[in-house]
């Protein structure tokens, strides 16, 4: 359910200011839901962390790390060595693997059980897949995904699957840096949906917090990377699936437009129009 606002003042405000120090940690885990019932992460693998943001346009701001997603990695990064069984045996039997974003003030915790350090006011969350359900191409043109020590001969993967799973080696996080002090009136339907508001305690004002968006717009079918169950083992050589988590700032105007863009594309394929079309 949204807010219904107020007339006096009719604005939506940003509840988080200009040049405001960020601290951002993704996981990885095999749902869709971050729970606040088990102890923070404790179905999740940390496996990214960008420190010293801020909420502006600062260059420092724009910043990627390069992964080495593997079974071996995974073991080593969890606190939990069942979690990293589990999601490489998500990743094994076609099933989803998220990547979950925490951002934080600096000096707070997205941990709800953190006690002075955490406040609600202070983090945002978001959560996307990193695997894509699609049709099988043509088995002879499909190349899975082995470690350099692989090599691709024997005898070619069963096309009796239809559709099949696809990594995506990249994730472009963006945080919409915005200040501006909307109108309702003026506020896109489309954009009023995806915000987060907040009442904030101080004053009962309606406020918006800044929304962080996950593009899979820029990664085209020939970038995604085939999976099943050949991730089995590195007896060969470790398999690895490569991931870039990429974080930058991001105008509201263009959040709009991806916006827009996103729904088109969900709309086409609802449509039977497959994305890579």
């Amino acid at each position: 359910m949204y807010p219904q606002f107020s007339s006096d003042p009719n604005t939506l405000d940003p509840l988080w200011g200009e040049h405001q120090p960020l601290d951002v940690a993704c996981f990885l885990s095999p749902r869709p839901e971050w729970s606040t019932a088990k102890p923070f992460g404790a179905d999740a693998v940390a496996v990214a962390a960008f420190q010293a943001l801020t909420f502006d346009w600062e260059a420092s701001n724009s910043r990627h790390l390069d992964l080495n997603i593997s079974r071996q990695s995974l073991s080593e990064l969890a606190e939990d060595p069942t979690t990293a069984a589990e999601l490489w045996r998500a990743l094994q039997s076609n099933s989803s693997v998220f990547l979950h974003v925490h951002v934080t003030h600096a000096g707070f915790s997205p941990d709800p059980k953190a006690g002075k350090r955490y406040d609600q006011y202070r983090t945002i969350h978001q959560a996307s897949s990193l695997v894509k359900y699609a049709a099988r191409p043509n088995a002879k043109n499909a190349s899975l995904l082995l470690s350099p020590l692989e090599t691709q001969h024997g005898p070619e993967p069963s096309s009796s699957e239809p559709v099949i799973s696809y990594w995506k080696p990249a994730a472009s996080v963006s945080l919409v840096t915005d200040f501006t002090r909307y109108p309702v009136e003026e506020l896109p339907v489309l954009v009023y949906q995806n915000l987060k508001y907040v009442q904030h305690p101080l004053d009962r004002r309606w406020r918006y917090l800044p929304a962080l968006y996950v593009d899979d717009l820029a990664q085209v079918q020939e970038q995604l990377v085939p999976l099943n169950a050949s991730l089995d083992d590195g007896v060969d050589g470790e398999l690895t699936l490569p991931l870039r988590v990429s974080w930058s700032p991001l105008s509201f105007a263009r959040w709009q437009m991806q916006l827009t863009f996103a729904m088109a594309f969900s709309s086409q394929e609802q449509m039977g129009v497959p994305s890579s079309d």
